[in-house]
């Protein structure tokens, strides 16, 4: 009787080490599938090994696992991206995630949620967060209310960025700034009489 729960105790250890083997790689194979309907390629095609083989090349030569950058793969896919715009991104989104300390996927959403609204986007975003007293949650939740405006007015990502860093810094963050800021532009868009006249004074 010993010897057989001996004998079961083992194998039920077994089992658990090798499902923890198995995890990452069957998280992958879950997260490469979700790329694959996103994207609507075909898993066979060279657009969607291409993906599978950038995930996991990320995989080895970064703190993230491949599962990771699918990940981030998928949620540029929700953003709708084509395959070939998630690899130009996806390395500049990673070092994002390691500048802001997140997980690919959530930097993923953030970024392709103001990469629709404006563009150049990593590395604005890293001088932003990383010079202000703001954070990349902070930054993006701003620049959802911002961006749009922004984008309508003719302000570069770069110009954005700045005006929610100055906010950052006295307290103003998040969707407060986003608010004050979609606010404030909003009104530059059809000032009353006396401001338009100090505008055109002003160039």
């Amino acid at each position: 009787k010993t010897v057989g729960l001996t004998a079961v105790g083992t194998a039920a250890a077994g089992g658990y080490a090798a499902g923890r083997f198995l995890q990452p790689a069957v998280s992958f194979g879950k997260e490469m599938s979700r790329v694959q309907a996103l994207t609507r390629i075909d898993k066979n095609s060279p657009q969607f090994k291409a993906l599978r083989e950038q995930a996991i090349k990320l995989g080895s030569e970064t703190q993230f696992t491949a599962g990771d950058a699918a990940s981030g793969q998928a949620f540029l896919a929700m953003a709708s991206f084509t395959p070939q715009a998630i690899q130009a991104a996806l390395p500049g989104v990673l070092d994002l995630a390691m500048a802001a300390g997140m997980d690919l996927g959530q930097t993923a959403d953030i970024s392709s949620n103001i990469l629709t609204q404006m563009d150049r986007v990593g590395d604005t975003l890293a001088a932003t967060f990383t010079r202000t007293n703001t954070d990349l949650r902070s930054l993006g939740e701003t620049m959802k209310y911002t961006g749009p405006v922004a984008a309508s007015l003719g302000l570069s990502l770069e110009q954005a960025a700045a005006m929610t860093g100055v906010l950052g810094s006295v307290g103003i963050r998040g969707s407060d700034a986003g608010t004050a800021l979609r606010a404030s532009l909003s009104r530059l868009v059809d000032p009353p009489k006396a401001a338009a006249m100090a505008l055109k004074e002003l160039g």
